[in-house]
């Protein structure tokens, strides 16, 4: 699931869901990307359904709006940093 290139915001969670559910059954993952530049929106993502974030550009250009390579995989591992 993509925001498409050059997305101001990411998508939102209720689409995450939405998606998510759609594929449940798929047996495949589920990526969500683009938009994403802070920590604590990938964290959305993964609590909405993602099972993996792409943050590309956030590393790309030393970490997005907010936070370091460790501030979002701490968030995308729900803060305490244990696996998912």
């Amino acid at each position: 699931l993509d925001a498409g290139s050059g997305a101001e915001r990411p998508v939102p969670p209720e689409v995450i869901r939405a998606c998510r559910t759609a594929v449940a059954d798929a047996g495949v993952p589920f990526f969500v990307g683009r938009g994403i530049r802070a920590p604590e929106q990938a964290a959305t993502a993964r609590a909405a359904g993602a099972d993996f974030v792409v943050i590309g550009t956030a590393v790309e250009t030393g970490g997005g709006e907010a936070g370091s390579l460790d501030q979002f995989v701490r968030a995308v591992r729900g803060g305490a940093g244990e696996e998912r």
